[in-house]
């Protein structure tokens, strides 16, 4: 398992689910810039903190995560441990803003110590 930050948890999920961010704001009602903050973990883009619960909670939904999780980790300022079986062919190009080409949609989130967690998602 390796310890995640909220954004890179959204972005993998995503690009897993093979989403383009258009998909998303589609299904969300979020704007594409809101969407790539978040991803970013770039909070004070976004208009308040409230809005950003809001955000993550549809980002949840969408993308099949556990809300509380979610927000557990963003009001606690914690990572997320994140198991991924298979992700994509080049994670390390993904989370530094390349777009590999996604292999599957397997993770698991689980707890460890201070982070946040998940299971099965």
């Amino acid at each position: 398992m390796k310890k995640r930050t909220i954004g890179q948890v959204l972005k993998l999920s995503r690009v897993n689910l093979h989403l383009s961010l258009q998909d998303v704001s589609n299904k969300t009602a979020i704007e594409i810039p809101y969407i790539e903050a978040l991803e970013n973990d770039e909070f004070d883009l976004l208009p308040s903190p409230f809005y950003a619960q809001i955000y993550l909670k549809k980002l949840a939904w969408a993308l099949g995560l556990d809300e509380s999780i979610l927000l557990t980790a963003f009001r606690e300022g914690k990572e997320l441990l994140f198991d991924e079986e298979i992700l994509v062919d080049d994670e390390d190009a993904l989370l530094s803003c390349g777009s590999p080409a996604p292999r599957s949609h397997a993770a698991t989130l689980s707890a460890s110590g201070p982070e946040a967690s998940y299971e099965d998602c």
